[in-house]
């Protein structure tokens, strides 16, 4: 048998093809199997990888979500001792300017009390006075004066 020019050009521009006997029905039937499972692997390799991939980033958004709280914390605990500290040196503070009026405040009422006190002795050394002149002596003890 003799071939004609083009009839031998094809197996040189198809020769790494290997020419395959034809399957019969349940061997295509079980070559459609094996290529569904093949494709459903990859699909569940694929979702695995898509999984994988969306847990990572999870885990570096739940990483960094815990960074920055923990920041907040220790920002909100140093200006909570800030705080503390400054209202601690306000209240001290506030402590010695109440003490110290409250000192002068003692202070006034016994110099009130004493101004007091004398002018009542006053006044009853000028009636017992104006008693021994008319007649009328009658001593009684001073009332502002304490016994023990």
């Amino acid at each position: 048998m003799q071939l004609s020019a083009s009839s031998r050009a094809l197996p040189a521009q198809f020769g790494h093809l290997v020419p395959q006997p034809a399957l019969g029905g349940h061997q295509f039937g079980a070559a459609l199997a094996d290529d569904g499972a093949r494709r459903a692997r990859e699909q569940q390799r694929a979702a695995a990888k898509a999984e994988l991939a969306a847990e990572r980033r999870r885990v570096n958004v739940d990483k960094i979500e815990g960074i920055i709280r923990a920041a907040i914390l220790r920002e909100r605990e140093f200006y909570s001792e800030v705080v503390a500290t400054v209202l601690g040196e306000a209240l001290g503070k506030l402590d010695q300017e109440i003490k110290a009026k409250r000192d002068a405040l003692a202070s006034d009422l016994r110099e009130l009390r004493r101004d007091i006190g004398k002018k009542i002795n006053r006044a009853l050394d000028e009636m017992r006075a104006i008693d021994r002149e008319r007649g009328k002596v009658v001593d009684l003890p001073n009332p502002t004066r304490r016994v023990n």
